[in-house]
C-alpha cells in the first residue's frame, strides 16, 4: 500500500503529494497546509497508515474481537464448540479460542 502521508516530525505532517508538488513548500505559514479539518483528516489517515494495515486486515481484527457464544458441542456434551470449529471443555473459562484467537462471550452452563 502506497502511502499517502509523510510525517515530517514529531508534531507535523504532510500529504506526501504536497511535499513534491506545494510550490510554496510545507511550512507552518503556509495558508493551504493551516485548514483544520485537513490537519485533523491528516492525523486520523497518517495514524492508520503507521499500522501498515489494509482496511479488510482492520476488518478482520474488528470481527475477531467482537465476543462471539460458543456452540454446545454435537459430539461431545463436556464441551463448546468456537465459532472456528474447535471443541474446548467447557467447564474451562476461555477469553479467546485457543486456536483462532476470537474473543468468546462467558459460557452460560
Amino acid at each position: 500500500m502506497e502511502r499517502i502521508t509523510k510525517r515530517i516530525d514529531e508534531t507535523h505532517a504532510c500529504y506526501a503529494i504536497c511535499e513534491k508538488e506545494c510550490p510554496d513548500g510545507i511550512y507552518e505559514g503556509n495558508p493551504a497546509c493551516v485548514c483544520t479539518a485537513s490537519k485533523m483528516a491528516m492525523k486520523r489517515l497518517l495514524e492508520y497508515e503507521d499500522t501498515s494495515l489494509s482496511p479488510e486486515q482492520i476488518r478482520k481484527l474488528k470481527e475477531r474481537d467482537t465476543a462471539k457464544m460458543c456452540k454446545q458441542s454435537i459430539f461431545d456434551h463436556d464441551s463448546i464448540t468456537c465459532v472456528c470449529g474447535s471443541d474446548m471443555d467447557k467447564d474451562v473459562e476461555f477469553k479467546f479460542c485457543p486456536w483462532c484467537g476470537q474473543r468468546l462471550k462467558k459460557w452460560e452452563k
